[in-house]
């Protein structure tokens, strides 16, 4: 496994002092934001990524994967984006999300993703370099993972895969489904985002809200995951792609650094 941390809640860090940073935490590797907002604009990706792989690498951070906003390999600055992560000997990349809309629209939705989902996987091929569909939960295609299944469909299994994030599997299927999700999908398995979810009542509830409760992302241990024994299907799996550690706590950077170093401890010892 080759571990990372994905730098969503990092933004304020330039590259320089990204590095730094995880490497005084002890990680080596980045999950590198590409896409609008991020620490590389896709727009900018032909001369920012190859300064931001240098950059890192003067402090001995290695960018292991990148995250996309990509779902259809024809919008604007994908094949960039690919390209130059490809250059850069970059293996691994998160795809962007499908979203479910009206009830009775699944079975369309999830056909429409699929033929984008073979183009990219084409692309994929040719530029060496593996697509990870995320399983977001909420009104993401995929949430519920054997959908993943259908999203996949006649995709080459070397090129794209399942970008599994135990938190929102356990969310939605916090007793056994997350557990049965992942064997379900496992022979696809690409990486793994490690954060721990939770959820909490909403106290000033909007009166035209349909349910109460929203999810929260908490400190590793403290959450709804069943960390050892996920940590010992990843081994019974033999899984060695990255692991990607979803800090997503609203803090200061300083913060956010701190409570990473706390989570990397609680990983280190179930793994």
């Amino acid at each position: 496994m080759e571990l990372c941390v994905f730098s969503k809640h990092l933004q304020e860090s330039d590259y320089q002092n990204l590095g730094k940073a995880l490497k005084s935490i002890g990680i080596e590797g980045v999950d590198l934001t590409v896409r609008k907002g991020g620490h590389v604009e896709p727009a900018e990706v032909k001369e920012k990524l190859p300064i931001a792989k240098e950059a890192l690498l003067r402090e001995g951070v290695k960018i292991t994967m990148i995250t996309t906003e990509i779902t259809d390999i024809n919008q604007l600055y994908a094949k960039d984006v690919l390209g130059a992560a490809s250059n850069l000997g970059i293996g691994y990349f998160k795809l962007g999300y499908y979203a479910y809309q009206e009830f009775g629209s699944l079975r369309k939705l999830l056909r429409e993703a699929n033929a984008k989902l073979k183009d990219i996987a084409k692309f994929c091929e040719e530029k060496k370099i593996k697509a990870g569909y995320h399983n977001h939960s909420g009104n993401c295609l995929g949430a519920s993972l054997p959908h993943l299944i259908d999203l996949l469909e006649n995709c080459s299994p070397e090129w794209v895969g399942a970008y599994y994030d135990i938190g929102h599997a356990a969310i939605e299927g916090g007793y056994s489904g997350w557990k049965m999700n992942l064997d379900y999908i496992s022979n696809r398995l690409f990486m793994v985002a490690v954060k721990d979810l939770s959820f909490a009542r909403i106290k000033d509830v909007d009166p035209s809200s349909k349910w109460p409760w929203k999810t929260q992302v908490v400190p590793l241990g403290e959450g709804l995951v069943n960390w050892k024994e996920f940590s010992d299907f990843l081994k019974t799996l033999n899984f060695n792609g990255p692991l990607s550690m979803h800090s997503e706590y609203q803090l200061p950077v300083e913060q956010v650094v701190e409570q990473t170093k706390k989570d990397l401890t609680f990983l280190r010892k179930i793994l």
